[in-house]
């Protein structure tokens, strides 16, 4: 199949673009890519096509297969994007996504989780929360998404928040010294960043990398402590495995809100 033949539904199918690379590379370097002229990755020159500007980035479409990509505001990253993201990352660039200030209050009380300490997760302030939204749904396990960027990342559950009636403390998000721990945890092995904790029940447990809630048959998450208590790879508590479905509800951008980080 040539390269002028694969369209977009071929490409969510597992075929792959050898022009842009989709199918095989969800996110490069587009500063890097202009100035050097790396075999790994996409020709860019003449290879995007319908610039879409956004308020937040700009969206292009591959000459060859039509798949999109998004570069950020920063003009540094290019990122791919799924057909079922555009509809979201539309309705955010068209309409303003603002809180109201007794839900900006309520922010502020429940505190939001940092980056960690090798930046991830710099380009979002992120607070746990439960929201009701103006339809009458309780969303116990939800995410208020402050970010300068479009909601590209396929891997998040987000919607807008003009959909927000009311914030509210989640029963599952964990204290926010509890967070902040985790977001301060070394990565001790390939992919594996562990905070030891307490749980109300007596059990240990170990978080793996940044964590907003604990969801646990029994367990009373406001009641999870940080623990001193020492432990070695070859006997330690049980890693916990997350279960709860996360909405994020996008609002931004970061510079026009002020949430509390500690």
């Amino acid at each position: 199949m040539s390269t002028e033949q694969i369209s977009t539904k071929q490409m969510e199918e597992g075929s792959y673009c050898s022009s842009c690379q989709a199918g095989i590379t969800i996110s490069f370097n587009w500063k890097y890519a202009h100035e050097n002229d790396d075999p790994d990755l996409p020709n860019i020159k003449d290879l995007y096509i319908n610039a879409e500007k956004l308020t937040e980035g700009t969206l292009f479409q591959c000459r060859y297969c039509g798949s999109y990509w998004y570069l950020d505001p920063e003009e540094r990253f290019m990122n791919h994007v799924k057909n079922e993201k555009l509809d979201i990352m539309r309705l955010k660039n068209n309409s303003h996504q603002a809180l109201s200030p007794q839900n900006l209050e309520m922010l502020n009380k429940i505190g939001s989780t940092p980056p960690d300490i090798y930046g991830n997760g710099s380009q979002f302030k992120e607070t746990p929360c439960q929201v009701k939204t103006k339809k009458g749904e309780i969303i116990e396990c939800a995410i208020i998404s402050m970010q300068s960027h479009a909601p590209f990342e396929s891997w998040r559950d987000y919607r807008l928040a003009s959909e927000i009636d009311e914030i509210s403390t989640s029963p599952y998000a964990l204290p926010l010294n509890v967070r902040i721990a985790t977001t301060e945890a070394q990565e001790v092995g390939m992919g594996f960043a562990p905070t030891r904790v307490k749980l109300s029940n007596g059990e240990d447990m170990i978080l793996n990398w940044t964590t907003n809630f604990l969801k646990i048959d029994g367990v009373d998450t406001a009641q999870t402590k940080v623990s001193n208590e020492r432990f070695d790879i070859s006997n330690m508590p049980d890693v916990y495995r997350a279960k709860e479905e996360i909405v994020y509800f996008v609002t931004g951008p970061i510079i026009n809100e002020n949430i509390a980080t500690n």
